[in-house]
């Protein structure tokens, strides 16, 4: 039996798995004993290391942050790598259950159910060729990680631990096969902000996370111009085509600013929520004190610029494209402002000035510092052994003639040495990790499997 039939046969049991696995409710938590991330990622961790227990594989658990399954012999190997962790969704604006493993019309939906599907075609595939491809050169190794969406800091556990894989693929990227990734930079930015005078902002929040262009942002306003503002977001809405609406209340008003949840990968497809928000306070001139000073240099510097142009920091490369800046969250609450960027440069610039420019910005803006998180850029050239590997094993099993591609999108790749991201999303398929209603289609959940297994077979007998 060859491995493609074999994967074929195991077309039901990869849904019955992705569907449980996205029924775990993964999210990160408070640190728990050896649970880092708290029960539920380690929960999720633990089933699928059972799973490739019990289909022969031995298997690792390091301190909680990851594990792996592993087969064949030698003292080096060929890595794989996915993860367990997803980001925490509100049921009420998805169709499906976000962790419900729902099918519909040939899709399973569920958060994160690219990567989660990705990974358990990757188990599977492993079993396949572990079954029917005979003795390998090297080992075979699949890392399962509970820190991919937020700072990687399951692979540094686990680099601690472990030698890196002498090559190989990370399932949290696209196909045919990535070969450069800009670098990415993680701030967080907080200032006190007194709530005083007259008129002023109660509460704002907008946005889920850095890395995700925020679709909602609402604002509790104090104010006695209540028809004025009113009839101020009439003209503004129409004259600017925005979704904003506002509500009256004893005291002020209720507004809602509305624009379109894009993953940072396809930043250029979204609509900023934050953005609106903060144009049209202050196109009314909302305000007084640090708190609007805060917000109108939130709006000049970021606002709607998505290429970093106002920030200074605008560069640009033949293959990775721009620098694109993403105002992914915002709270003000109880005298606090609180904001969150995703900044993602092109592969060749100076990554580390221009975190330093905006580290500077801020700080001359009277915000203090919260963290800033960054990791350099990824980049193979186009004939390395590694990327012409992955291609060919793309190419054989969809005859699709595609060309690498480079992009905005992160992946273990930055944080593992010797690995690209290699899939699950497919040429013309768009970007919907992170995103409501995300799904993976069956048919390229059983494609991705026979793929996998394609990569693995080669790279473990060919190097």
């Amino acid at each position: 039996m060859d491995l493609y039939t074999k994967l074929d046969l195991d077309k039901d049991a990869m849904i019955r798995e992705t569907q449980r696995l996205i029924r775990m409710k993964s999210v990160q938590e408070e640190p728990a004993g050896d649970m880092p991330f708290g029960k539920a990622v380690d929960e999720a961790l633990d089933y699928v290391l059972d799973i490739a227990r019990k289909m022969g594989f031995t298997v690792k658990k390091i301190n909680g942050y990851c594990g792996y399954a592993e087969y064949g012999e030698g003292e080096t190997y060929i890595g794989v790598m996915g993860h367990v962790d997803v980001n925490k969704e509100d049921a009420d604006n998805w169709k499906h259950d976000p962790y419900g493993g729902t099918v519909v019309n040939g899709k399973i939906y569920g958060a994160a159910a690219v990567d989660k599907g990705a990974l358990i075609a990757a188990l599977y595939a492993l079993r396949a060729v572990k079954e029917n491809a005979g003795r390998l050169k090297r080992k075979v190794r699949l890392i399962v990680g509970t820190d991919e969406r937020r700072l990687y800091r399951d692979m540094a556990s686990y680099l601690k631990h472990e030698n890196p894989p002498i090559a190989g693929f990370t399932i949290d990227g696209h196909f045919p096969v990535t070969y450069a990734e800009k670098s990415l930079a993680m701030f967080a930015f907080d200032m006190q902000v007194p709530q005083e005078g007259e008129e002023y902002i109660r509460t704002l929040h907008g946005g889920k996370l850095d890395n995700l262009v925020p679709g909602y942002c609402r604002a509790v306003v104090v104010t006695k111009r209540k028809n004025e503002i009113v009839q101020a977001l009439e003209e503004y809405a129409e004259v600017n085509r925005r979704d904003i609406n506002v509500k009256m209340l004893e005291d002020g008003l209720l507004i809602e600013a509305f624009g379109r949840e894009r993953h940072c990968a396809a930043l250029e497809k979204g609509i900023n929520s934050i953005a609106i928000m903060l144009d049209f306070l202050s196109y009314i001139d909302l305000g007084t004190g640090p708190c609007r000073k805060a917000c109108d240099f939130l709006n000049e510097k970021i606002g709607m610029d998505i290429y970093g142009e106002n920030l200074g920091i605008a560069y640009e490369d033949d293959f990775s494209g721009k620098t694109t800046v993403n105002l992914g969250t915002m709270d003000i609450e109880d005298g606090w402002l609180e904001v969150a960027l995703d900044c993602r440069y092109p592969t060749s610039c100076n990554y580390i000035g221009a975190i330093e420019t905006i580290n500077q910005l801020f700080e001359e803006a009277g915000f203090r510092k919260v963290s800033c998180n960054y990791w350099p850029p990824t980049y193979f050239p186009r004939n390395h052994f590694l990327i012409h590997a992955l291609l060919e094993s793309y190419r054989e099993v969809t005859g699709d003639e595609s060309e690498p591609v480079s992009g905005s999108s992160a992946s273990y790749a930055k944080a593992m040495p010797n690995v690209a991201a290699f899939g699950a999303h497919f040429p013309g398929e768009g970007i919907i990790w992170d995103q409501t209603d995300e799904y993976i289609e069956i048919d390229s959940l059983v494609k991705t499997a026979k793929i996998y297994a394609r990569s693995i077979y080669q790279l473990c007998t060919a190097l």
